[in-house]
This record gives C-alpha cells, sequence and structure tokens, in this order.
C-alpha cells in the first residue's frame, strides 16, 4: 500500500506535464506512456524512453517510483503464492 501511495503522490507531481486522453494503447518503439487516472478522466505523458531510463528526464523520478511499485507488488503476489 505504501508503494502504491507513494506513485500516486509522485504522478500528482506531473499531472501539469500530462495530457488528457481516450487512447489507451501500449507504447510504441521508444516511447513510454504513463497513464494518470485522475477525477476528471484519464491523462497520459509520452515521453522517450532512453531518457527517462538513463536519468536524463524529468519524468525518471515517476518511472524509479513505479519500478518500485511494480516490485513490491510482485513481492506481495509471491508471499500469497506460497
Amino acid at each position: 500500500r505504501q508503494a502504491a501511495a507513494n506513485f500516486v503522490r509522485m504522478a500528482d507531481k506531473f499531472y501539469a506535464d500530462s495530457a488528457p486522453t481516450t487512447d489507451h494503447s501500449y507504447r510504441t518503439g521508444s516511447r513510454l506512456k504513463f497513464f494518470l487516472v485522475t477525477f476528471d478522466g484519464v491523462r497520459v505523458i509520452d515521453t522517450d524512453f532512453d531518457s527517462v531510463a538513463n536519468g536524463k528526464s524529468k519524468f525518471s523520478e515517476l518511472f524509479n517510483e513505479g519500478q518500485k511499485l511494480v516490485t513490491e507488488l510482485r513481492l506481495t503476489m509471491g508471499k500469497k503464492a506460497e
């Protein structure tokens, strides 16, 4: 729960960088999409994956927090399977 709450708080910082969308398609090529589900609908941040992954993007912090969340989810699901 804490990892999810941290990710949501982090995503809130990037609300102004997102745009409303109705296109929920997966990323293509070297693009990365962050989808923000808000009270006003779904918003998207569409950015370059390489710059995010190598820490040169302002969205790198959001990406890293998302990776922490995915790790926690995997650990939690692994514990439930035992």
